[in-house]
């Protein structure tokens, strides 16, 4: 557990654990530390598939410069931290990790416990919504270009759920049955290492992202793999199934009007309660959103500011 005394101003190092494995994460002390204790702080989750070095940690910078506490951490398996099993994208298994982080935050003395908020990315920002209804620590939650409903979303991409069984959960289960017999971890690419018009467009969404020389995801922890075993669990994740437990807790979604995801969002933002926002970047797409100042500045804005009114 990190001692408060050893922390400073900007960016720090940390770890702590989650279930029994140790996560790293980035925290990030605004300058008015000084001053204005203790400070309201907010955990951040990346997309899927990322680490604390991309998405997360511009976004954790960008919050902490407007008087929030931020923490970016790697999910357990991923970057520099812990996991039994590397890279699974396991909903519930970063749900958790959400949920650890603010148990991390709320031992700080620098943190006030009454102003704690969670915000993800992308499918981080469904993560961030599902352990915001499960933890009444939480105060309100933060969406940025959300990825809501795997469950729905995975089955769509397939074309069918038969298509889904074989060319998907016939390689999980498989992953999960060599495993089984020879201790032997499974993983595929997710991103494309070349750009087709066979391919998803979220797929071409996140080569022009994740692949190294984007200046929105440089990072030497970030791997384009993951693993087979257990990746059947995002099939069942929907932030939609929470929508009931989150009656008057605030949320705020940012979402650009050309994203891949516009409809699906559009579509949970009028299922939300109240209070909410909705800010739209017009002529955006899901992924310009991830990095560039240009949307990044005026999000982290409206965001703090929606956080600090309710």
């Amino acid at each position: 557990m990190t001692n408060v005394d050893e922390l400073q101003v900007g960016k720090n190092l940390v770890s702590f654990q989650s279930e029994g494995e140790t996560l790293s994460a980035l925290l990030y002390i605004p300058q008015e530390v000084e001053s204005n204790l203790p400070l309201p702080a907010m955990v951040i989750a990346r997309p899927g598939t990322g680490v604390k070095e991309q998405t997360a940690q511009v976004y954790a910078e960008a919050l902490s410069q407007r008087g929030f506490i931020t923490l970016a951490f790697d999910a357990r398996g991923f970057g520099d931290s812990e996991g039994a099993h590397l890279q699974v994208e396991n909903p519930y298994s970063v749900v958790e990790d959400i949920k650890n982080s603010v148990s991390y935050l709320s031992t700080l003395s620098l943190v006030d416990t009454q102003r704690l908020f969670n915000v993800g990315i992308c499918m981080g920002a469904g993560y961030a919504y599902y352990a915001t209804a499960l933890d009444a620590r939480v105060k309100a939650v933060g969406m940025i270009s959300p990825y809501l409903n795997a469950a729905e979303q995975n089955i769509a991409a397939f074309g069918t759920v038969a298509n889904l069984r074989e060319y998907y959960l016939s390689g999980t289960s498989k992953a999960r049955q060599d495993f089984f017999e020879n201790g032997v971890d499974t993983y595929f690419s997710p991103v494309p290492e070349s750009d087709s018009n066979e391919v998803l467009p979220i797929a071409n969404g996140m080569r022009g992202y994740y692949l190294p020389g984007h200046p929105g995801a440089e990072s030497a922890n970030w791997q384009n793999k993951l693993n087979l075993y257990g990746a059947e669990a995002i099939l069942t994740f929907s932030a939609f199934n929470v929508i009931p437990l989150m009656d008057n807790i605030p949320m705020f979604m940012a979402l650009g009007s050309e994203a891949y995801t516009v409809d699906n969002s559009k579509d949970f933002y009028e299922k939300a309660s109240e209070p909410k926002a909705l800010f739209m970047l017009e002529g955006q797409g899901h992924f310009d959103i991830y990095w560039r100042k240009e949307n990044v500045e005026p999000v982290a804005n409206a965001l703090a500011t929606f956080l600090k009114a309710n």
